[in-house]
């Protein structure tokens, strides 16, 4: 967690955002820690018997600062892949309506962020969330 405190940090100085303090920086992943804690208990709800899950996303400032958060059920779907799709989307979408600039995705499901940077068509069963969120972004 600290590495990537560190590394965010050493990126924000680089363009222009200012050095940060070590001791702010280091009460940040702290904080971020324990958001993450709460996160994982209460936020993603998979009930694969019933085909209900749920997922969440928090949307934080250049400072590390929540800006917005939301909480979606999603009915009929129990597959990890499809139900990190929609929130990917469904964050961007916020983030637009919301006039956020420069928006950087990032999420636990690597296969999933990868497949929003990929240039060819994406044939898969979440092909058309994927060209969604691309659209988004553009």
């Amino acid at each position: 967690m600290l590495a990537w405190i560190i590394w965010t940090r050493c990126n924000q100085e680089l363009h222009g955002y200012g050095r940060k303090d070590v001791i702010r920086s280091v009460q940040f992943a702290f904080n971020y820690i324990k958001e993450y804690k709460l996160a994982q208990e209460s936020q993603v709800v998979n009930n694969k018997e019933e085909k209900r899950s749920g997922v969440g996303f928090l949307i934080r400032g250049h400072e590390g600062k929540v800006m917005g958060a939301m909480a979606v059920p999603l009915d009929g779907v129990s597959d990890p892949l499809l139900i990190e799709m929609p929130a990917i989307v469904k964050a961007l979408k916020f983030s637009r309506d919301m006039s956020f600039g420069n928006v950087y995705v990032e999420g636990d499901a690597l296969g999933v962020i990868n497949r929003f940077g990929k240039v060819d068509l994406d044939l898969s069963s979440v092909g058309m969330v994927v060209d969604e969120g691309k659209r988004l972004v553009q």
